[in-house]
C-alpha cells in the first residue's frame, strides 16, 4: 500500500489474457469457501479477457473482495461474474452477507476507516483492504462501485478497459 501510494511506479501494465488467471482465482477461492461449508459460483462469460494489467495487484484486489464477502457473510453464498461490456471488462462479486449502510458505503473506500458494530470490529483488518482495491482499479484506469443494503448483502463491480 505504502508503495502504491509512494508515486513509485510499482505498477507496470503488461498486455495478457487476464482470464485463465481469474478462472484460477475462482477455482481456489471455490475450494476455500467450500471447506468452510459456503457457496461459491462463477460466471466468466467470453473467450478472453485481454487487459493491460499488473496481473499479481489485479489478482490480488479482486481478492480482497472476495475475501470480504466471506468474511461478512454468516453462511457465504458469492457470486461472481465477469463478462465483457463494449470496451471494459466487468467483474461483479455479489453476497448474502451483513451488508452495509448507505453511510458506511460512502466511506469503507477510505484508508483505515472500517466499519463498526458498537464499539466493536467483528472482524480483524486495519481498513486497508477496500482503498488497497481502489488504488489498484484505478491504476488500471477502471472504476470500483459498490451497492449494499443492511442484513441484504452487497455487490461490488469492477470495469477496467479492454485493450482493442
Amino acid at each position: 500500500m505504502a508503495s502504491l501510494e509512494s508515486g513509485k511506479s510499482v505498477i507496470t501494465l503488461t498486455k495478457v489474457d487476464f482470464k485463465p488467471y481469474l478462472e484460477n482465482l475462482c477455482t481456489e477461492f471455490k475450494t476455500l469457501v467450500a471447506i468452510e461449508n459456503g457457496i461459491f459460483n462463477y460466471d466468466l462469460a467470453g473467450e478472453n479477457y485481454i487487459l493491460n494489467a499488473e496481473v499479481f495487484h489485479l489478482e490480488n484486489a479482486i481478492n480482497n473482495i472476495l475475501d470480504n464477502a466471506k468474511k461478512y457473510s454468516p453462511e457465504p453464498e458469492i457470486h461472481l461474474k465477469a463478462y465483457k461490456d463494449g470496451h471494459r471488462l466487468v467483474v461483479e462479486v455479489t453476497d448474502n452477507g451483513i451488508g452495509i449502510s448507505k453511510e458506511d458505503s460512502q466511506r469503507v473506500f477510505r484508508k483505515f476507516y472500517r466499519v463498526t458494530n458498537g464499539d466493536l470490529h467483528s472482524e480483524k483488518g486495519y481498513g486497508l483492504g477496500l482503498s488497497y482495491v481502489t488504488k489498484v482499479i484505478k491504476k488500471h484506469r477502471g472504476k470500483v462501485q459498490m451497492s449494499s443494503e443492511e442484513k441484504k448483502g452487497t455487490k461490488v463491480r469492477l470495469t477496467i478497459p479492454i485493450v482493442s
